[in-house]
């Protein structure tokens, strides 16, 4: 190995955990918009969600940049949650810790809940396409979302990182999340949706300064075939609209390996892993479903 490729590899790991912590506080951000009080506890950080308990509102979050975590220092978060009548849950981004963290973590009884793959999508662009997308403010579709939540002719793609509050009166600010909706999707000469009767897709975009997070997707059931154009041209239309915010950076969850694949496609790597840990051997049942080894393809709605 010369010393050119070292220096590449070295940028390359600095690259990596700049992203993956952009990813972090733009998560952490959307849990405050979403009602999560922050405390700030020594090394670590708490939130904490009084009237609801879906677990990423309600967990200890190591502090940036910690390389190491004292046993009495994740007990306190723990027990603050705990105290609270919150399940104990520790999240972190795998790739932003050393491996010898997660001693620290059984050494406290914190086993492994869950986990859900992370990919980013660097300097999105405008894209075009032979469909007709629709973008709606969040407000807007609630009744979209509702089908998505009974499952009622949607599969969800894409989720389990920030939850996705579908009531009016308790929604963020409008500037930090919009919905974006297709219809008319064509492929070949037969048309797939109606934007308003019976969309093809919808997706949940929130944001964070210049990064974006296609936080939950959908699209419609139906023909298997079609379905990779579909979750295609609804995040096509997603990148569009975080292009047009300005943003840098964006990204999702992958729910499972093909879906990943369509992503990849479209620019998206594989940046990491968000990693769910509980203090008993609760599986993050709030999910209704999980999809290889890994939470990434679920919805979770507040209530």
């Amino acid at each position: 190995m010369d010393e050119r490729t070292e220096v590449e590899l070295a940028q390359d790991l600095r690259e990596s955990r700049r992203i993956l912590r952009r990813i972090q506080a733009h998560i952490t951000q959307a849990h405050r918009n979403l009602g999560a009080e922050m405390h700030d506890m020594g090394l670590i950080v708490v939130l904490y969600h009084a009237d609801n308990d879906l677990p990423p509102l309600n967990c200890v979050i190591p502090r940036r940049k910690t390389a190491w975590l004292p046993a009495q220092e994740i007990t306190a978060g723990l027990d603050f949650l705990r105290e609270r009548g919150k399940t104990p849950r520790l999240h972190l981004i795998e790739g932003l810790y050393p491996p010898r963290f997660v001693e620290s973590l059984h050494a406290v009884g914190l086993n492994l809940e869950c986990t859900v793959n992370l990919m980013a999508h660097a300097a999105p662009s405008a894209v075009t396409g032979d469909r007709t997308d629709t973008t709606t403010d969040a407000g807007d579709s609630a009744a979209l979302w509702e089908k998505v939540r009974g499952g009622d002719g949607y599969r969800v793609i894409a989720g389990g990182i920030e939850p996705i509050d579908i009531r009016r009166e308790n929604a963020p600010p409008p500037a930090t999340q919009h919905d974006v909706v297709i219809g008319d999707v064509v492929i070949g000469d037969v048309v797939i949706g109606d934007v308003e009767n019976a969309p093809s897709g919808i997706a949940r975009v929130t944001f964070d300064q210049d990064s974006a997070h296609i936080a939950t997707a959908a699209i419609a059931t139906g023909n298997s075939e079609n379905e990779a154009k579909r979750i295609a041209a609804l995040y096509r239309q997603a990148l569009s609209v975080a292009a047009a915010r300005g943003c840098e950076l964006v990204f999702t969850a992958g729910s499972d390996e093909a879906t990943r694949r369509i992503y990849r496609r479209l620019g998206f790597v594989d940046a990491g892993n968000l990693i769910c840990y509980a203090q008993n051997d609760t599986t993050n049942r709030e999910s209704a479903q999980q999809t290889d080894g890994n939470s990434g393809g679920t919805a979770l709605f507040m209530a």
